[in-house]
């Protein structure tokens, strides 16, 4: 645009020199004179990549968790023991000697001689003897198993990368390009 303004001052500036040297010179009769016509000038807007386009990645960190979980850390366990024996003592009565009857001489009243069966009891005897109250036993004794709860660290949601495209930044600059160079060309002068 500014050298379009520069040549157009410069044919400004030129005219009032022409004119004068055309008034001297006037010519009698049918004249003529070469005149120039001015450059044609558009403004024509083309585009400027300002900045190019690119890719970046961006990345999104994995989501992590807590899970709490109840481990068997001993397991349960049994152990036998077996009880002792319990004895007791027991009595009884034993017959030594059956009963039994004898006779017996008596005198009587008057002194007569009596014979008489008399009872003898049984001769018996206590005897002591130690016996099985309650036999041996089996006895399961159960530990029961020792857990533990366990905090471990999951992925909940796993870490993510995805490409982001960003496009190129374009402008447009103006630009005054010339369409139609300047000629010239005879013209009828008054």
């Amino acid at each position: 645009m500014f050298q379009r303004l520069l040549k157009v001052s410069a044919v400004l500036a030129a005219l009032p020199v022409f004119v004068a040297s055309s008034q001297a010179l006037a010519c009698h009769g049918e004249c003529y004179r070469k005149v120039r016509t001015a450059d044609v000038y558009t403004t024509v807007a083309r585009p400027v990549v300002v900045a190019p386009a690119r890719n970046h990645v961006v990345h999104s960190p994995a989501v992590l968790g807590t899970v709490a979980r109840t481990v068997e850390v001993a397991p349960a366990r049994a152990h036998t023991s077996y009880t002792a024996q319990v004895y007791g003592t027991v009595s009884r009565e034993v017959v030594v000697a059956p009963g039994s009857y004898r006779w017996e001489r008596k005198s009587g009243l008057f002194g007569r001689e009596e014979m008489c069966k008399v009872y003898v009891p049984p001769v018996t005897r206590t005897v002591h003897q130690q016996v099985m109250v309650e036999p041996s036993r089996r006895v399961v004794h159960v530990t029961p198993a020792v857990h533990r709860d366990v905090h471990r660290t999951v992925v909940v949601q796993p870490e993510t990368r995805h490409v982001v495209h960003t496009p190129a930044v374009v402008a447009y600059e103006r630009q005054d390009v010339l369409v139609q160079k300047g000629s010239t060309h005879w013209a009828r002068s008054w």
